[in-house]
């Protein structure tokens, strides 16, 4: 126990270290000229309509690609990641003063998370987000009623720190994919670098809790939680929602692609999962923690060994 209490102690410290110094990033001068994120990372770069369209359209759905994951990041942070930790604070925080503001913290750099990934996006696409945080996912039923339900009741929150856990050490490891890669723009490199840093932290975070809140779950809570656990990530890796959108978006702004986006839809809806997140989830050298965690509690692998 002491050694999580020194664990947490540092994760405090580097927290308000970081917090001191940080400013909102101005994202001027981002070059239009340049992808955001690695091809093989798309949804259509994996699928034969790919090769009909002209590098222009290919370089814009890259970007509107880029855009649409800084938004399932924002989503996220702001709504499952942000009442989830809430609870916890509330919950846990009560005589545990180091452990009340690594959470007090980690709320504090979710907020500012989303206004980052927001001001970008508007920076880059202001009619797209000219009336909100979305251009390419819609609020679903998940989001709207049932995760904050399941957020009221203590017995479940293991479930929902098991997928801010995935989620979170998923945007490190798709940042360090980003830094790896040569030619893409400069401020989308530069949002995603910020980002890293608190994340780093939060995975350690993340592990601390769920390593405590597992230890307190019975059996059968657990094997609850784990077919719930496989059916979210099976939906989350499903390329039929915000993926689409994008496909929808490049057609309204290039209207020669009109006719091709039906044809380019259907494929997208034949993908069994998208390719990229798929590529890092299931990774174990680019999500570790993730891995180990599954190791311990393989009920919860939502994979294929």
């Amino acid at each position: 126990m002491s050694g999580v209490r020194e664990r947490l102690a540092l994760l405090e410290a580097r927290s308000r270290e970081e917090r001191s110094t940080w400013r909102m990033p101005a994202f001027a001068g981002i070059d239009p000229g340049l992808p955001f994120v690695p091809e093989p990372f798309t949804q259509l770069y994996h699928l034969p309509v790919y090769e009909t369209l002209s590098p222009h359209q290919r370089l814009r759905y890259n970007q509107l690609f880029g855009l649409r994951t800084n938004e399932m990041f924002m989503v996220f942070e702001k709504g499952v990641t942000a009442q989830l930790i809430g609870h916890l604070k509330s919950a846990l925080g009560d005589g545990d003063r180091v452990l009340a503001d690594c959470l007090e913290g980690m709320l504090v750099e979710e907020a500012r998370h989303h206004r980052m990934f927001l001001q970008f996006n508007r920076r880059f696409l202001p009619e797209g987000y000219n009336r909100g945080g979305r251009c390419f996912s819609r609020d679903s039923v998940l989001e709207r009623g049932l995760l904050p339900l399941l957020g009221r009741y203590s017995g479940f929150w293991p479930l929902l720190l098991w997928a801010v856990l995935v989620l979170e050490e998923f945007s490190t490891a798709f940042s360090r994919w980003l830094l790896k890669c040569p030619g893409l723009e400069p401020a989308y490199l530069g949002l995603h670098r910020q980002h890293l840093k608190d994340e780093m932290r939060h995975v350690q975070l993340d592990e601390i809790l769920l390593n405590r809140l597992m230890d307190a779950t019975g059996s059968l809570a657990r094997i609850r939680d784990g077919r719930l656990f496989q059916v979210f990530f099976r939906r989350v890796l499903s390329p039929r929602h915000s993926g689409p959108n994008v496909v929808r978006y490049l057609a309204r702004e290039d209207p020669s692609l009109e006719s091709r986006c039906p044809e380019m839809l259907r494929q997208l809806r034949r993908l069994p999962r998208d390719p990229g997140l798929t590529r890092l989830l299931e990774d174990p050298e680019a999500m570790p923690v993730t891995h180990a965690m599954l190791g311990r509690y393989p009920g919860f692998r939502w994979f294929e060994s």
